[in-house]
């Protein structure tokens, strides 16, 4: 009956900080009359014993006063950690020092108060440091047994990769708060390692791992704890994770922990960024050279995916005004809310306006004088904008020219588009007004008498924007399948925003007159491999939870997309993921009739319009047009 109080005790209350308070007090007691015995060997004197008494009173207020000045009392015994015995460490290094100085200072005569001893001060503060840091990690251990004996069912950890995020994510994992589960082991792939305990925890292979070792250990996640893990091997990771039914967590780099130190809540799901086939690309802001620095930004299509990750990173590179201009209004305003909650950003304006409108877009020009535009505003969605042509044109062509125009003619000193791979060889309407609109940007650069540092970006799929699959795909597994595919050959590329928006930065800083940028995006991922991997994150069995179905391409829809043309001439620039495509003299002079047509053009007269892309994309293929 005793044992079932004590695990009730443990389990649902902890200590008080009084009783911390004073079972340290009481151990400080102890230690001085050991110290005492050892300092004098066993030889007791009588006349002494009053010394003795004075001197411990004197150390339990000095230590006392300490123990209140760094809290060392207040901490949850049964998590105790590294930050715990360092403030243990400081109590007794100031104590031990003040004890030694002030009878020194005032002089006090050992018949009339003390006058302390340095070899008996030294062994009080060794014995009381070593044996407080003891009884609380005894505390700590007894609690995790007894937890772990009250639970049925202990949920079991692997911890992939036994260096030092391994060992730190061991510590975090020990000190979570009501902690059910346990450390099993570590997996490594170095053989020196494998068989040996390290920390009390012996290492696997991972070839070891099977349904029976999961089985009869309870494990129900590997957390992976290496900093650089090749794709192949992490794939082969989440593989094996999959098929035996456990959760496969990440432990974060070093630079991204709190206060330097690990917690269990950063060790975070691996998320479908993790298995794109790729490292991630990385641009430090140092390497843009403060080109946003006190400048007048203006960001269009601001409320969208990249839109509103450039007014993220460009507002922290201290900008003198960021303008976020969208016709999005629930969106913009909730962009408009981020920026005050999360940056106080008091240069951050929000207007409401379409590029195509020129009288609002040229009164934005007079009014706030841009020194920088970054043109994210665009219809990008393939099958909605083959049943609207009119309103893809008038947003990514008419909306572009006039943007591009006010910025040639107020000599703006920068201005970046961002384009889409769909506009290469372009089957569909969006790719296609996408292409014109390159050709646009590409037109008035190479005006002579032109001031103005006109840069395209042309990059694929960003993962997680509004309307791209991974969001399509969530929704469906949420609602139990199936995920629809048009066909399982089909293929993408991929970046994260994040990922893009640094590269649209880097672009932008570098960029010079008329000047096309394309980003090498790795390898193209295959959509079905990518349907797996998110089913395989959601703790799912493909053909035994959810079904992965084939419905067929959409009207414009290419199974391979691509990154520039045949007759591109790509250029290296000093960013290994950054190429220039070069254009040449005679495309853009060929535009200078089509600039006069765009502007002309009736657009809700699809037939003549359909005909002036078509002859100013004359490689777009529109055989698969689907008119409403």
């Amino acid at each position: 009956m005793t044992r079932f109080r004590l695990i009730r005790l443990l389990s649902h209350t902890f200590l008080p900080r009084w009783i911390i308070f004073f079972l340290d007090i009481i151990w400080l007691i102890t230690v001085s009359l050991i110290s005492y015995l050892v300092t004098i060997k066993g030889n007791i004197n009588n006349s002494d014993i009053a010394w003795l008494v004075n001197y411990t009173l004197y150390s339990v207020i000095i230590y006392s006063i300490f123990f209140i000045l760094f809290k060392s009392y207040a901490g949850v015994v049964r998590l105790s950690g590294s930050t715990d015995f360092f403030k243990l460490a400081k109590v007794t290094i100031f104590s031990l020092i003040i004890i030694l100085l002030i009878p020194y200072f005032l002089n006090f005569k050992r018949t009339i108060f003390i006058n302390a001893d340095l070899n008996m001060s030294v062994l009080q503060a060794l014995f009381f440091l070593s044996g407080t840091v003891f009884w609380r990690l005894t505390i700590k251990e007894l609690f995790l047994f007894i937890s772990l004996y009250r639970e049925k069912k202990v949920g079991g950890i692997l911890i992939y990769g036994c260096g030092s995020l391994g060992l730190n994510a061991q510590i975090a994992l020990l000190e979570k708060n009501n902690t059910r589960k346990k450390i099993i082991g570590f997996i490594d792939d170095n053989k020196s390692k494998i068989g040996k305990i390290i920390n009390g925890i012996p290492v696997y292979s991972m070839y070891t791992i099977d349904e029976l070792f999961v089985e009869d250990h309870k494990i129900d996640e590997i957390f992976v704890a290496i900093s650089k893990l090749n794709d192949s091997k992490l794939n082969d990771l989440s593989t094996l994770a999959l098929n035996l039914r456990v959760e496969i967590r990440r432990v974060p780099e070093i630079s991204t922990w709190i206060n330097g130190d690990l917690t269990y809540k950063q060790i975070r799901q691996i998320s479908i960024e993790d298995l794109l086939g790729r490292n991630p690309i990385e641009i430090s802001y140092t390497s843009l050279n403060g080109f946003i620095k006190d400048k007048v930004i203006l960001i269009t299509g601001a409320a969208g995916s990249i839109g509103s990750e450039l007014v993220r990173q460009v507002i922290m590179q201290s900008p003198k005004y960021v303008i976020a201009l969208d016709n999005a209004e629930t969106p913009l305003y909730n962009l408009e809310q981020e920026m005050i909650l999360d940056f106080n950003h008091l240069n951050f304006i929000t207007i409401i306006a379409s590029i195509s409108d020129y009288e609002r877009m040229q009164f934005v020009f007079e009014e706030y004088k841009p020194d920088i535009i970054f043109h994210a505003a665009a219809y990008k969605h393939v099958p909605l904008m083959e049943k609207n042509i009119t309103e893809a044109y008038k947003t990514n062509c008419l909306g572009t020219e006039i943007l591009v125009r006010l910025a040639y003619e107020h000599k703006t000193p920068k201005f970046i588009m961002i384009s889409s791979d769909k506009a290469v060889n372009p089957t569909n309407i969006m790719g296609a007004t996408k292409r014109i609109a390159e050709q646009i940007v590409l037109f008035y650069g190479d005006k002579a008498d032109n001031k103005t540092c006109f840069v395209t970006t042309r990059f694929g799929n960003v993962l997680g924007s509004n309307g791209s699959v991974v969001p399509l795909f969530k929704e469906q597994i949420k609602k139990g399948g199936p995920i629809t595919i048009t066909d399982f050959r089909i293929t993408r590329y991929f970046m994260t925003i994040p990922e893009a928006v640094r590269l649209v930065l880097e672009a932008g800083y570098m960029g010079t007159i008329n000047q096309l940028y394309v980003f090498d995006m790795g390898k193209p991922v295959l959509i079905y491999e990518l349907a797996k991997n998110m089913i395989k994150l959601s703790g799912l069995i493909l053909n035994k939870d959810i079904e992965i179905k084939e419905v067929g391409l959409r009207p414009g829809e290419k199974l391979y997309e691509e990154l520039f043309s045949s007759s591109d001439v790509m250029q290296k620039t000093h960013h290994p993921k950054i190429f220039i495509t070069m254009q040449t003299e005679e495309k853009i002079n060929l535009f200078e009739k089509g600039i006069k047509k765009i502007i002309t053009t009736d657009p809700n007269n699809k037939e003549d319009l359909l005909i002036l892309i078509k002859d100013l994309v004359p490689e777009y293929n529109y055989g698969s047009m689907v008119w409403p």
